[in-house]
C-alpha cells in the first residue's frame, strides 16, 4: 500500500473512531443522565491517569520489541501480562492505602467499596486492552478494519 493510500485509509480510520465514539457519548449520556455521565468521565480520567504513570512505558517497549521482532512473541507475551499484573497490584496497594488514608477510593471516588472495587475492574480492563493493542500495534495485526 501506498503512502498516500494509507494516509487515506489511517485518516478514514480516525474519523469513523471519532464519529463511533462520539455516538458512544451520546448513547451513554442518554442512559446515565447528566450526573451518571460525569461519574463515568470522572472514574475514566482517573483511571487512564493512573494508568499512564504506572504503566512506566512499558507498552510502548512492548510495541517497539514486537515491532522489532528481536524477542518472541511468548516471552514478550509473558512480559506484558507479567508486567500487567505488577501495575494492577500497584493500583490495588496505592487504592488501599488512600482508602486507609481518606476513607474513599481513588479511582472511583466513593466509600461504598463494591464501587471501589468496580473501579478497579474498570482500571483492570483498561490495562488489558493497552497491553492488547500494544502487542497487535507492534506486530501490525491491529488495521482500521480489525474492528
Amino acid at each position: 500500500m501506498g503512502l498516500l493510500n494509507q494516509i487515506a485509509v489511517n485518516s478514514l480510520y480516525r474519523f469513523l473512531f471519532l464519529i463511533l465514539q462520539f455516538l458512544i457519548t451520546i448513547f451513554i449520556s442518554r442512559l446515565t443522565g447528566p450526573d451518571g455521565l460525569g461519574i463515568y468521565s470522572l472514574i475514566l480520567t482517573n483511571a487512564s491517569v493512573l494508568l499512564i504513570f504506572t504503566s512506566l512505558g512499558i507498552p510502548s517497549g512492548i510495541t517497539f520489541h514486537s515491532a522489532k521482532k528481536d524477542i518472541s512473541a511468548g516471552k514478550l507475551a509473558r512480559i506484558a501480562f507479567i508486567s500487567a499484573a505488577l501495575q494492577l497490584a500497584l493500583i490495588i496497594f496505592v487504592e488501599f492505602v488512600h482508602w486507609l488514608m481518606y476513607g474513599q477510593f481513588l479511582i472511583w471516588p466513593v466509600k461504598d467499596s463494591l464501587y471501589g472495587i468496580s473501579g478497579i475492574i474498570f482500571f483492570f480492563s483498561l490495562l488489558i486492552t493497552e497491553r492488547y493493542a500494544a502487542l497487535y500495534n507492534g506486530n501490525n495485526l491491529l488495521h482500521w478494519y480489525s474492528f
